[in-house]
């Protein structure tokens, strides 16, 4: 029976006479257990409203100590996951290196003799290390002009908030937002010089302090200045015979680096918006004329100063002499007709006779020649024989630019003297 026995003996021979007692050492019988430890318990994860998860994989365990009447403990056993991993002095035990999921430990108590109570209630803990997803964070217009950015990302799949950091100077100083609830944050970026890199990222935590790597960064670079024109043609003060003189520029965008548009204005008319680099006016009436430019980037940033062009003065050539003048000839005493032409600069001098195009006619073409060509004073002659001349009406027709002229002269079929003879003012 448990408890403490005694055990004396002495020896009686045949005679009945009795020898001297012998006392053993007292013997205690105890088979009974210690009693049942409290259930173990892990420490809280981070994460008050699941304390039982946890991201430390080594988690300490707590339980209460066992009921020991008599006195006897000596250790507990540590059981995990159904395995006995350790026995210790005091109701505590940190785990090795416990792989993600879920784990239970068990304890008992143990006297000194041995005796075993039955394992505690399974305490447990889940194990969670690994952290949520990158987020992903959105495209950025490679420029931008706004005074107001917005950062947005992806959801990363159990994550529960999330920091975001900017940066306002190209990535030198780096400003923190933490625990963000929602995958965007709008940053302040009018006072961005342009030139300068605005940059992002964002990195996920889950509910127990889990988190990710850092984003990769975005980043768009502010431009808010617009291009820079300059005309290609004219590149001086030009006169002209052309009514339709064509301007040219070149435009360059140091920022996002794309010209869209321009808006263009002749004199002091109305500006029109168009995308090409030139501009050539319907018709342009004598006088000075000048083209007036502003581009405009891709971004909608308009050049701050207009570009005005030289000036281009366009001449109306003017008939200053006929030679003979209009009137009525003997068909053979106007072979020859003498055209002087004040103003002529660039423009193609055309002479006709009544329908048929004499200049640049390949049969007739040499009837026009210039004598003098200078813009005070040009002079022609206009040759003629039979072929061209017929009596009757003579329709001379001079076009030159915005000169547009018509010389009559009756010609009679009389005639003085021999053949053709040839004018020589």
């Amino acid at each position: 029976a448990e408890g403490a026995h005694l055990l004396k003996v002495y020896a009686v021979d045949k005679l009945g006479n009795v020898g001297a007692e012998i006392t053993f050492v007292t013997v205690i019988i105890d088979t009974t257990a210690p009693g049942v430890p409290g259930m173990p318990i892990a420490e809280p994860g981070p994460n008050p409203n699941y304390p039982d998860i946890t991201n430390d994989n080594t988690p300490t365990w707590n339980w209460a100590p066992s009921a020991n009447v008599d006195g006897d403990f000596h250790h507990y056993n540590v059981y995990q996951d159904g395995v006995k991993v350790a026995e210790v002095l005091t109701p505590t035990y940190t785990s090795a290196a416990l792989a993600d999921g879920l784990h239970v430990l068990e304890v008992t108590a143990v006297d000194d003799l041995g005796n075993e109570s039955l394992r505690s209630t399974q305490g447990h803990v889940f194990i969670d290390t690994v952290p949520p997803a990158v987020p992903k964070m959105g495209a950025l217009p490679a420029y931008t002009r706004a005074t107001t950015l917005t950062f947005t990302w992806s959801t990363s799949h159990g994550a529960a908030k999330y920091d975001f950091r900017y940066s306002l100077d190209g990535g030198s100083l780096w400003i923190d937002v933490p625990g963000l609830t929602v995958q965007s944050y709008t940053v302040d970026i009018s006072d961005v010089a342009d030139g300068v890199a605005v940059q992002g990222q964002a990195r996920a935590w889950d509910d127990v302090s889990n988190v990710s790597d850092w984003s990769a960064v975005v980043s768009t670079i502010i431009d808010r200045t617009g291009p820079v024109t300059v005309f290609t043609a004219p590149t001086a003060d030009v006169s002209t015979n052309i009514t339709s003189y064509t301007w040219t520029w070149s435009s360059v965008d140091a920022g996002c680096g794309v010209v869209a548009g321009y808006w263009v204005k002749l004199d002091s008319g109305g500006a029109v918006y168009q995308t090409e680099p030139t501009f050539t006016p319907h018709i342009l009436q004598p006088g000075n004329h000048t083209v007036t430019v502003q581009a405009v980037d891709a971004l909608g940033n308009i050049e701050e100063v207009p570009v005005t062009s030289a000036i281009v003065t366009v001449v109306e050539p003017v008939v200053i002499r006929v030679t003979p003048s209009p009137e009525t000839y003997q068909i053979n005493m106007i072979s020859t007709v003498v055209l002087e032409v004040a103003g002529m600069i660039d423009a193609d001098f055309v002479v006709s006779i009544g329908d048929q195009v004499l200049t640049g006619d390949p049969v007739h073409g040499w009837r026009v020649v210039r004598i003098t060509a200078t813009e005070a004073m040009s002079k022609y002659y206009v040759l003629l024989d039979e072929e061209v001349l017929q009596p009757g009406q003579l329709l001379i027709n001079v076009r030159a630019g915005l000169l547009n002229a018509q010389f009559i002269f009756d010609v009679l079929n009389e005639r003085s003297g021999f053949g053709f003879g040839r004018l020589r003012p």
